[in-house]
């Protein structure tokens, strides 16, 4: 199951009712999972609004340097700091080794946990794999804005279904040796071998597209039918 919270949803200058871009995406699979989509100002504060834990993000994802795009970032980070976090934190984003790096010198305050940045490609109209989950993989692409800027797709990998009818017609009946046939393909039930084919369906995954600040382009088309 995947729930996306709108935590801000405002360009430019924030109202008394909107804040900044940030969205959470929390995916509920044999892990859950809480995604970060651009974190504007104020993202914390709603996040605590909506009941979200900030030290369960472990990845951002920021479509662009623009400062309604990314100045939560500041806040957040050092409320995980004094809030003693010690998990890696991924930050995702075109030329982020050079802003993450910019962030951390700002102030007297010193990071107990480590954030890793990850360099997006801004330019050219490949998608690219940028991270990958047991169940869940994240692409990005290059769109079109006046500064370095990209659009996500969040891509449930495809899954099998057990198909009851096919276990009654082959004369199988559910347990625990089913867990073991999504998970391997194959598994033995009575001396038998059967594989995941002959008794379930392939479910294709869930997708959630994200995009900051683009004009139409070609790129931003891509992305939704990966």
């Amino acid at each position: 199951m995947i729930e996306i919270t709108f935590l801000g949803t405002v360009s430019g200058i924030p109202s008394k009712n909107r804040n900044h871009p940030a969205i959470a995406l929390e995916y509920f699979g044999e892990e859950k999972d809480t995604l970060l989509f651009d974190c504007g100002e104020g993202t914390q504060k709603q996040l605590m609004i909506a009941g979200i834990s900030f030290m369960k993000i472990d990845k951002i994802f920021i479509s662009h340097w623009h400062a309604d795009h990314f100045a939560g970032l500041i806040p957040l980070i050092q409320t995980m700091n004094l809030e003693k976090r010690t998990k890696e934190l991924k930050i995702f984003a075109p030329e982020a080794e050079k802003f993450v790096s910019n962030i951390l010198s700002l102030g007297y305050f010193g990071c107990r946990f480590p954030i890793t940045a990850i360099n997006l490609p801004y330019e050219g109209d490949r998608l690219k794999l940028i991270d990958e989950a047991q169940e869940y993989e994240i692409l990005s692409i290059p769109v079109f804005h006046s500064v370095p800027t990209v659009a996500f797709a969040f891509k449930e990998k495809d899954r099998w279904g057990i198909d009851l009818e096919k276990l009654k017609k082959l004369g199988l009946k559910r347990g625990y040796w089913l867990k073991k046939l999504k998970r391997l393909g194959k598994a033995a039930y009575k001396g038998k071998e059967v594989s995941i084919e002959q008794v379930a369906n392939l479910k294709p995954g869930l997708k959630v597209v994200y995009s900051g600040d683009t004009k139409p382009c070609d790129n931003m088309v891509k992305i939704p039918i990966c």
